[in-house]
């Protein structure tokens, strides 16, 4: 069983090839991604998204996210989470963990098997980042992961 959970959750517009959030691990914490949820607050609309969760290898320059804890008694995450990178993370090549294609029309939602979680390597700046990989509009995706450590 997973340990503390939190979750990362935004909105940002998905332009192709941009990371819409990131989540990293610290020499002290692994973090596992149990739950992964993708919609928009577009208008309904026929477009359409490729998103990869994919592993990362550095941080890249972003703007810092506070994950909320699910349980209100557990203690501030000790992963790190980003938002609006300006410079993107460096990810590892053919390491795709999770690849959807999404129509603004529905949203889509991902949740691992017990045990079969993504898990990052207790390393700083490794982890991993919700990528839009291809789009044929850019629009408002909001997201929301769930993640232990």
């Amino acid at each position: 069983m997973p340990g503390r959970r939190y979750s990362a959750a935004g909105t940002d517009t998905n332009t192709a090839g941009t990371t819409q959030v990131g989540i990293l691990a610290t020499a002290a914490v692994r973090p596992q991604i149990m739950d992964l949820v993708i919609s928009s607050v577009a208008a309904v609309n026929d477009y359409s998204a490729e998103y990869f969760i994919q592993r990362v290898t550095t941080a890249g320059t972003s703007t810092a996210l506070t994950p909320a804890a699910l349980d209100s008694g557990d203690p501030a995450a000790t992963a790190v989470c980003g938002v609006n990178h300006t410079a993107e993370p460096t990810y590892t090549a053919n390491t795709v963990l999770l690849r959807v294609a999404v129509n603004l029309r529905a949203t889509f939602r991902w949740v691992a098997q017990p045990e079969e979680e993504f898990k990052a390597p207790a390393t700083a700046s490794n982890g991993f980042g919700l990528l839009a990989n291809a789009v044929t509009t850019a629009f408002a995706a909001s997201y929301t992961i769930i993640f232990a450590e």
